[in-house]
């Protein structure tokens, strides 16, 4: 399978498959599993938990741009809390109210990305935590929910990343 994430009890994992390109959840106990995501034509990837363990927001590539999408760990409700631009990475913070998500315009390779948050029921307007950082992945919620860490790439040589702190 392609990206992984544990639910905040360890009780199940959810995983991009890279068969399907759906979004799946499986209980470690028993094995069985179920598909989240629905066949909408999208790739969907890099799941995140919501703190309560009934949700999941993903990145789901169709067309030409990623959103960030939230749905209910039954599969239900699906709720696309972006649709323009290009988002990626999303991780869901502590109190389970806001998802922080990569966003850039154009080729992700070429172009700086900023860090953005937005309310989890997409009721809110976009805020902006940063400014045209380098290609920035893999975020990461202080315990508090007041501060975000990012995987910044640092330029050279390739492959060389730094973590940055964006508070709220």
């Amino acid at each position: 399978p392609g990206a992984t994430a544990w639910s905040g009890n360890g009780e199940r994992m959810a995983y991009a498959s890279d068969v399907d390109g759906k979004i799946w959840i499986v209980d470690v106990e028993s094995g069985a599993k179920h598909g989240v995501s629905s066949a909408d034509g999208g790739v969907h990837g890099n799941p995140s938990w919501s703190p309560d363990g009934r949700w999941v927001a993903y990145e789901r590539f169709l067309g030409s741009r990623y959103d960030i999408v939230t749905i209910a760990t039954d599969g239900t409700s699906a709720n696309a809390l972006t649709s323009d631009a290009n988002n990626r990475f999303p991780a869901w913070s502590p109190l389970g109210d806001y998802v922080a998500f990569v966003r850039w315009e154009g080729d992700y390779n070429l172009v700086d990305t900023d860090l953005f948050v937005q309310k989890a029921d997409g009721t809110t307007v976009l805020t902006r935590l940063t400014t045209g950082f380098r290609k920035m992945t893999h975020i990461s919620w202080d315990p508090g929910g007041t501060r975000v860490l990012v995987q910044v790439d640092s330029g050279a040589p390739a492959g060389n990343s730094d973590i940055w702190r964006a508070n709220l």
